[in-house]
């Protein structure tokens, strides 16, 4: 069985995570990728290369490059570019995530590309997005999750943002443009007409604030204001972090919204530590929290409807809560904490580490960690695809290719002739594997 995108060929452009992350996505659904890359002395080398292997890959690249060809091109110079426009010709889709006016300089926009396939649809993935006044910035992932809102108290330093230990920025954006462009493509098949899909990191850290990014300015504009306004002024004075995130997160300039004043509802959401390990528990529904509290026997007095939550004793209940439930989860293995809990269909889970994943039966079963057989290092276990189709299912049909792997194949793809393509080895503009010979080719 072929994936749902079996005969669409993509121009791949991209680098670093983004980019490659959502050919990686199409190239599982069943796309042709020809990935362009510069040749060995072309481009800055990555600091991240003295982890490569045998054959220069990169160890996470075995994930984003699989099921793509390697084509190493010089676009400095013309017939660089020419070569990557006849590719064009060829392809229904063009995905770049160059630096904002690279595409420009190499004359790679979309309007170049589209004169010489209107039908084509052409991604663009920026850091900033392409309106607005940060359009031209550069930036990776730490940068876009400072600016789009998701940066969360230091697990090391309290008093400094930190950025989440995943790339949210990188993820969501190569997800966004996959959706992109297979919704283009799907418009393209019924009117024959190409287009332009822009996507950002940073926009795809603000989707991330789906659930609290909402304002009646009639009603919110003030306190809104009023708060932030109240969070600058901690910051300039001095104010840790965390204490900021906290007020920004309860109130109206730093102070408890009413109703909730003295609960800490981090109780019901949050990772408690077991006799061995920990457990996550989200409760996030009144119901769920008074299961909880029953079965823990926590006493919150908000379930007490004879209770004054502003008195004395309402506060100072709260107060030993959360100490209280952190000893009783202390006290048992997390074995015992997911049975007690299911039992009380209490939402929770396991806290798993990235090295856990890779022989946890219930990823193994949901096909999120796979097994493929690297010619160059054996058998590999790398992330999965994460939409599943019934009758044109994903797959790793090729391993990742060391870079130039492909050049050949693809230039006798386009039609080539050998003396041309040994007059542009011999030129310099396209690199070729020396490994190259021992594969076949497979366009």
């Amino acid at each position: 069985m072929v994936g749902p995108l079996s005969g669409i060929v993509v121009l791949d452009l991209t680098q670093q995570l983004v980019g490659p992350g959502a050919t990686m996505l199409l190239g599982d659904m069943g796309a042709e990728i020809v990935h362009v890359e510069p040749p060995p002395g072309v481009q800055e080398s990555d600091p991240a290369s003295a982890t490569a292997d045998s054959v220069g890959r990169l160890r996470a690249s075995l994930n984003w490059n699989r099921n793509k060809q390697s084509v190493c091109v010089d676009l400095t110079v013309p017939a660089g570019r020419e070569l990557v426009l006849d590719i064009a010709r060829k392809a229904d889709v063009c995905i770049q995530n160059y630096r904002p006016g690279v595409a420009a300089k190499l004359g790679l926009e979309y309007e170049n590309v589209r004169a010489v396939n209107p039908g084509l649809v052409y991604c663009e993935i920026s850091a900033f997005g392409f309106e607005g006044p940060d359009r031209h910035r550069v930036g990776f992932d730490i940068i876009a999750q400072g600016g789009g809102g998701a940066m969360v108290p230091g697990w090391r330093d309290p008093s400094l943002p930190s950025p989440l230990p995943v790339p949210i920025g990188d993820v969501t954006g190569m997800c966004l443009a996959a959706l992109g462009v297979v919704s283009a493509i799907l418009h393209r098949n019924r009117t024959g007409e190409g287009q332009r899909v822009r996507t950002s990191m940073l926009d795809g850290v603000v989707l991330q604030s789906i659930l609290k990014l909402v304002s009646f300015d009639d009603d919110d504009r003030e306190w809104r204001d009023a708060t932030v306004q109240g969070l600058k002024a901690m910051a300039e004075a001095g104010a840790a972090y965390d204490t900021i995130y906290d007020a920004g997160a309860t109130g109206i300039g730093g102070l408890p919204t009413q109703g909730t004043a003295g609960i800490p509802a981090g109780v019901y959401y949050r990772v408690y530590r077991t006799a061995d390990g920990f457990v996550s528990v989200g409760c996030l529904n009144v119901n769920q929290q008074k299961r909880l509290n029953k079965a823990l026997e926590l006493g919150d007095p908000r379930f007490e409807p004879e209770m004054d939550l502003r008195s004395s004793e309402a506060l100072e209940r709260a107060s030993r809560m959360q100490p209280m439930a952190e000893a009783k989860f202390l006290a048992q293995p997390t074995d015992h904490w997911i049975s007690f809990l299911d039992e009380r269909s209490i939402a929770c889970g396991r806290v798993l580490n990235t090295l856990e994943l890779f022989d946890h039966q219930h990823h193994l079963e949901n096909q999120m960690i796979i097994e493929t057989v690297d010619p160059w290092v054996g058998p590999v276990r790398m992330v999965g695809h994460p939409i599943k189709f019934s009758e044109t299912p994903m797959s790793v049909r090729s391993p990742a290719s060391p870079a130039g792997l492909d050049t050949d194949s693809v230039l006798r793809w386009l039609g080539y002739t050998p003396e041309r393509i040994a007059e542009l080895k011999d030129g310099a503009v396209v690199y070729a594997s020396p490994i190259a010979s021992d594969t076949n080719a497979r366009m």
